[in-house]
């Protein structure tokens, strides 16, 4: 009977498999033990020192007992356990006791290599470690492992990838692997098993990409010297980036400082402070490549002119005025950019204070995972707002001209100057109102109540021009005092400010003037003329009556005239006849005397008047008689007037007359002359001697004026005609001389600053040119001249001017008597609308008082001030009523559009 005791069933390569055999008798000879060797799987073993591929074979027993020793081999090649199976062959001359059948186990001592992921990494400094284990000792020379990375078969949602340049590198003792592929040099060890740390070590990328996951594969290499255990690890490595989200803060309060001078301007800026955050109003970097933060600036205040923008970092930064767009970049790594607003000390009043809207544009969504070209997203803290704090306040207005006069005559005019103390920050218009006794309007030009102080002049002028009005009304006063101010008016008033009197003196007297105040009539019936005109307009109707006649000595052709305000500068002309009496002796002379009555006060029983005397020649006695003046004598005439002169009795000796002209007549006693200025010639008897009268054409301007004819006995020798004196005869001269009047625009019209226009209308003597200018020199009027002009142009009456006696497109003026010239003054209405400019052509029309010089038009033209615009008229800080306020008025309907630019403003519908 054969009993077998197995050997342990395990051994490692180069251990041995021992079986120890035993027989319960003692052999009678050495029994031969078969058995065959089978493998279980592909590992090869070897029994006795035969190779594996002999696995049949016998082994003689020589007593009860033996042994049977099966080697393994160390190979130095892996190929994991190898099991085998020992049988042993039943044999007649033995019997198997028990098992007859082994199965053992050869275990591999080359090492096996396993990796394991220990810890993972995290931005911007975590390292993550990889584990490499080696079970078994490591061979001399240690072994290679090669590796791969890559992505798992299966990624976490919200994960990606990890490239190994951009995001991590492995660190193994002393290599660095950047790269996705690479060897693990593994140094030999006798220990039974071995542990290394791979460490992931991360790269902070400031890239928005999320968490990445990433996975080690172990590879066997090309030589078999070791094996794999668990060969795949997984990492991840946590991303610290997010897309920063960009938001908006205004800090510190701008304000304007510095003195009102425009050389030592200062400010105290404020600041838009751009930051990036998480969300939670914590600060972020920017990511790589930086972040380019677009915004646009509005609100009231103009950048031009209030504030400019500069960032306080040496980053890239880009604003346009004209368009209030811009960007910051921030660079990565950094998380905020301060754009300082600094204000403009613009010696301005803003009212209400100026605002600077900052709102940030551009980015993507508002919180997204992935990259975003920009580098940012919008956060909801998108806009902030800074108010420019004034340091200017409005000029004070003040005038301080105290009591003035001026005297009621052409052109005449006073300037009542109205100061700020300092410069109009805008045209500026100053209210005022007008009282006193003088009527607005009437006595002189119409006042708007208004002056308008361009923007940067710290003086205006009230400008008024006086009416002449030909009334003697005694002075009068106007009133001027300073009102309003205050609010967005641009003015407040001076504490020193008080009214101003004007005084207008009139020059203009009540009176009757008589032309001539003696005249000759005779017992002839020859008659004698006079004319009487007032000296000032009335204000009511003067009725003068004649008183004095001498019945006996002749008769009126009117007893009364009446003037009034359109006549009372036209002469009327009274008629004195004499009447024949049969007395020889010389008629005295009588006086005729004036007698006005009227509403008018300064007419009504007005004194120490002018009176006519009247000689009434006889014809009865030794004596000469003046006829009446037959016809007109005019300067140019072509037919002479004329007139008789007789004696009264018939004398035995020639009586030799001299008649003399004086240097405005001639004389003749032909009515084809010859003329001159004097003539002489003889009577005996009684008959009439026509005289024959012309005027001196003399090429002056002098108007209607007088002559006088002189009368004498040159020679006689009848004492009763020598010595004897003989009347004058006073003759009403008709000038042929006209002056010219020359048109001229001198000043032209300011519409809102309410500067009248003025054209100036001179009269000149074409005959007198003065040498040195070669221009004819002004003459005097020598009556008052009543011209005519029209008027037009693109400018309309009444919506865009008036003109004092403009009546439609048609007006008349008066150049006093003894004036030279006369302005016309063009007063522009301010309409308010905004409109482009436009002209006033006044064109003179021809007049029988005067000629028409050259120039005869001129054109002045009226400037708008008026600006298509909008203001808008409340509070930065807290909202009141208000209104937006149209800068012109408009020709047809305006609509406005407007927006809140924050939820928490309200606005009226």
């Amino acid at each position: 009977m054969l009993t077998i005791a197995s050997p342990a069933a395990r051994v490692k390569e180069g251990g041995n498999f021992v079986f120890t055999f035993s027989l319960d008798a003692d052999p009678t000879f050495a029994p031969i033990l078969e058995y065959e060797i089978l493998g279980v799987g592909t590992m090869p073993a070897t029994v006795a020192g035969q190779t594996s591929d002999i696995n049949i074979g016998t082994f003689a027993i020589s007593g009860r007992t033996a042994t049977l020793t099966i080697n393994s081999f160390d190979d130095s090649v892996f190929e994991g356990d190898e099991q085998f199976e020992v049988r042993f062959l039943d044999n007649s001359l033995y019997t198997l006791s028990g098992l007859s059948a082994f199965t053992f186990t050869i275990e591999d001592n080359e090492p096996v290599v396993s990796i394991e992921q220990v810890q993972d990494a995290a931005e911007p400094s975590t390292n993550g470690t990889f584990r490499l284990s080696v079970m078994n000792p490591i061979p001399s020379g240690g072994i290679a492992v090669p590796f791969s990375i890559g992505a798992p078969s299966i990624e976490p949602p919200s994960m990606v990838a990890a490239a190994t340049v951009e995001d991590f590198k492995l660190l193994f003792r002393e290599q660095v692997f950047s790269i996705t592929a690479g060897v693990f040099s593994v140094p030999e060890s006798t220990n039974s098993s071995s542990n290394f740390t791979v460490t992931i070590s991360v790269a902070d990328d400031f890239i928005a990409e999320g968490d990445e996951v990433f996975t080690v594969t172990l590879g066997a290499g090309g030589e078999p010297r070791f094996g794999l255990g668990t060969s795949v690890a997984t990492a991840t490595i946590t991303d610290n980036d997010a897309v920063p989200i960009a938001t908006i803060r205004a800090t510190g309060m701008p304000a304007e400082t510095g003195t009102q001078s425009p050389f030592t301007e200062a400010s105290t800026p404020g600041t838009f402070v751009v930051e990036l955050t998480d969300g939670m109003m914590n600060s972020v970097p920017a990511l790589q490549d930086g972040a380019t933060v677009s915004f646009t600036v509005a609100g009231t205040a103009d950048t031009r002119a209030l504030y400019n923008l500069s960032l306080s970092e040496s980053y890239n930064f880009s604003y346009v005025q004209a368009t209030g767009v811009g960007s910051v970049r921030i660079p990565q790594g950094q998380s905020m950019a301060n754009i300082v607003a600094a204000p403009v000390d613009d010696e301005i009043v803003n009212i209400p204070p100026r605002t600077i809207d900052f709102q940030l544009t551009g980015g993507l969504g508002t919180s997204p995972t992935l990259p975003v070209a920009s580098g940012y997203v919008l956060g909801s803290q998108n806009m902030a707002a800074l108010v420019i704090q004034d340091n200017d306040v409005f000029p004070t207005a003040t005038v301080l001209a105290g009591a003035m006069s001026v005297q009621e005559a052409l052109n005449a005019g006073v300037q009542i100057p109205v100061t700020l103390s300092n410069s109009a920050q805008f045209p500026t218009t100053v209210s005022y109102t007008v009282g006193g006794t003088a009527t607005n309007g009437v006595d002189f030009f119409a006042l708007p109540g208004t002056l308008v102080i361009d923007q940067g002049q710290s003086l205006g002028v009230i400008d008024v021009a006086i009416t002449d009005d030909f009334i003697d009304e005694g002075d009068e006063t106007f009133v001027v005092n300073l009102v309003g101010g205050g609010g967005v008016s641009g003015y407040t008033l001076g504490a020193n400010s008080s009214p101003v009197t004007v005084t207008i003196t009139d020059i203009d007297t009540a009176g009757i003037s008589v032309n001539p105040t003696q005249i000759l009539t005779s017992e002839a019936g020859t008659a004698g003329t006079f004319a009487i005109a007032l000296d000032s307009q009335p204000t009511a109707t003067v009725t003068v009556d004649l008183t004095g006649l001498v019945a006996t000595q002749g008769t009126l052709s009117t007893q009364a005239l009446t003037f009034n305000a359109t006549n009372w500068d036209q002469a009327q002309t009274v008629t004195v006849t004499g009447v024949d009496n049969d007395d020889a002796t010389p008629n005295p002379p009588y006086t005729l005397t004036l007698a006005p009555s009227s509403g008018d006060g300064k007419y009504g029983g007005l004194t120490n008047l002018p009176t006519v005397q009247v000689t009434n020649q006889d014809n009865d006695g030794f004596g000469v008689s003046i006829g009446s003046l037959m016809g007109n004598v005019a300067e140019g005439a072509t037919t002479a007037a004329s007139y008789t002169l007789n004696l009264n009795r018939a004398t035995s000796s020639e009586v030799t007359f001299r008649v003399s002209g004086g240097e405005q007549l001639e004389v003749s006693t032909s009515s084809s002359g010859p003329f001159s200025r004097s003539v002489d010639f003889s009577k005996s008897d009684t008959s009439l001697q026509t005289i024959y009268v012309r005027a001196v054409n003399d090429q002056k301007i002098e108007g209607d004026h007088s002559g006088t004819l002189t009368h004498e006995v040159f020679a006689t020798n009848d004492p009763n005609y020598s010595g004897i004196k003989i009347s004058n005869l006073e003759v009403n001269i008709l000038d042929n001389d006209l002056p010219q009047i020359r048109v001229a625009a001198t000043r032209n019209a300011s519409e809102q600053s309410q500067v009248q226009g003025r054209f100036e209308l001179l009269l000149v003597d074409p005959n007198d040119i003065d040498p040195a200018t070669m221009s004819p020199r002004p003459v005097p009027a020598p009556n008052n001249i009543t011209f005519g002009y029209t008027v037009g142009g693109n400018a309309q009456v009444p919506a865009d001017y008036s003109i004092l006696g403009l009546t439609g497109n048609t007006g008349t003026g008066v150049i006093a008597k003894g004036d030279t010239q006369i302005n016309v003054l063009v007063n522009p209405v301010n309409d308010f609308m905004s409109e482009l400019n436009e002209d006033v052509i006044f064109t003179l029309n021809s007049g029988t008082a005067y000629a028409v010089g050259t120039p005869n038009i001129g054109t002045v033209r009226i400037t708008d001030d008026d600006v298509v615009g909008v203001d808008i008229v409340g509070s930065n800080l807290l909202w009141k009523k208000g209104a937006p306020i149209l800068l012109s008025k408009f020709a047809s309907p305006v609509s406005l559009a407007y927006r809140s630019p924050s939820p928490q403003i309200r606005l009226p519908t």
